[in-house]
């Protein structure tokens, strides 16, 4: 069950699922599914400047594998959410997703001889240049919302309309909709109720969150100014209206292997998790606006090291640990792990011994977990969860994910521009 726990504080339960990507593994699908995504990371590179970049593009949705339940309206609505520290919007789809239509993005432009490689919609290829125009509707077979939980603001007495229309830039395409304001509770029975918070109804969805993932929308943790059209985050929200005690939160996550719909971790809302976390190793002040961001000295694996120095962002919503091509090689290459080019993944043999990754974080040694780098994908074959990355944020040129998170609590704390780090009790073993 997704719940939420009451205590001195509000504590809220997250489920681990099967994610997308060993989905389509299972299915012999990925192959296809990477060329494509390796189509539009290729023109968005060639093409800059029509797309923003935000940490939320950087986040591969089809490895989450940790979500949770939310409500929305009176009666409350149900969705279930992705927890993201690397964006800060509340989004879920609206009761018209996928009839309205969504916008052709900037790489489907009608002539060009790009659009039927990089655009997953024809009529995008064909459309005049007004705005009218550029709406389309997706085929049945790209349907995104098709068995999503959809809110229907007219069955909420407490929904306030806004209407103004939100764009959330993802690694395909864009999510689109328009903002509204509600009671949001986080959790299933006993709950943290957070009343006149903005959010964003989508009426077009992403491909990344298409109608082979459970994952309804995303729950953003992310600072103010990190939020797209200036939304104050549900959770800072609740802080501003006193519904929590301490502007801080703390993740704690569970490395389980191969068990899903089970309980993978909890959020402490408000205080310290003393409960699932050891205490507190160490504080690091952040080191960009917005962005859960902080300085990484170095990062090591048997004989190999790199101690350049790099910001890095700690993100709920990534399931792996990436940074710079070079150095992920260097690693890769010291724990025996091979780099295959159709998959874009890194494999290694479950059961080989090899050494465990380190981070010094602020003259700190964090070792993570060896289970926490792995997904069994059968055969006695694992991934291993590092992946190349390009920098993105205010410079950050890694990204801290799962592995991370399952091996140390992160503590978030808004109230002090920093994040700290405690050893997470019973999270899978070294």
């Amino acid at each position: 069950m997704m719940g939420l726990v009451m205590s001195e504080v509000f504590q809220h339960q997250i489920i681990k699922i099967k994610s997308f990507r060993k989905k389509m593994m299972e299915q012999g699908k990925w192959k296809e599914y990477v060329a494509r995504k390796e189509l539009t990371r290729l023109y968005k590179q060639l093409h800059p400047k029509p797309f923003g970049v935000s940490a939320s593009q950087h986040v591969d949705w089809e490895d989450a594998e940790y979500v949770g339940n939310i409500t929305i309206g009176t009666p409350e609505q149900r969705f279930i959410v992705v927890f993201d520290t690397g964006s800060s919007n509340l989004w879920v789809p609206d009761k018209n997703c996928d009839l309205v239509g969504g916008v052709c993005t900037n790489y489907c432009e009608p002539g060009s001889v790009w659009c039927p490689f990089f655009c997953d919609y024809p009529s995008c290829c064909t459309a005049g240049n007004s705005d009218s125009s550029r709406i389309f509707k997706k085929p049945n077979n790209l349907i995104t919302c098709g068995g999503k939980h959809l809110f229907d603001s007219s069955k909420s007495s407490t929904y306030k309309k806004n209407g103004q229309q939100f764009t959330i830039p993802y690694g395909r395409d864009n999510t689109t909709g328009y903002l509204g304001m509600d009671t949001v509770r986080f959790g299933d029975t006993q709950q943290l109720v957070i009343p006149n918070t903005t959010f964003g109804l989508a009426t077009y969805i992403s491909n990344d969150f298409n109608d082979d993932n459970i994952i309804d929308g995303v729950l953003g943790l992310g600072f103010t100014s990190l939020a797209v059209d200036g939304v104050v985050p549900p959770l800072i929200n609740a802080y501003n209206q006193h519904v929590i005690d301490r502007p801080l939160f703390t993740v704690y996550l569970q490395a389980l292997g191969d068990s899903v719909d089970v309980v993978g971790g909890v959020i402490t809302y408000g205080d310290i998790d003393t409960q699932n976390c050891g205490p507190v190793i160490a504080y690091q002040p952040l080191t960009a606006e917005g962005y859960w961001q902080f300085r990484m000295q170095s990062i090591s694996a048997v004989s190999f090291s790199s101690s350049d120095g790099w910001d890095v962002i700690s993100s709920t919503g990534a399931q792996y640990i990436g940074g710079p091509q070079g150095v992920v090689d260097g690693l890769a290459k010291a724990v025996g792990a091979q780099w295959n080019e159709d998959d874009q993944t890194y494999y290694i043999d479950c059961f080989s011994d090899y050494g465990q990754v380190t981070v010094n974080i602020g003259g700190k040694q964090y070792q993570i977990h060896k289970k926490s780098m792995l997904t069994d994908l059968g055969g006695g074959t694992c991934s291993w969860n590092v992946f190349p990355i390009n920098s993105f944020g205010h410079g950050a040129a890694w990204v801290l994910g799962a592995p991370f998170i399952t091996s140390f609590c992160n503590i978030y704390d808004f109230g002090q521009n920093r994040i700290g780090f405690a050893s997470a009790v019973g999270s899978g073993g070294k």
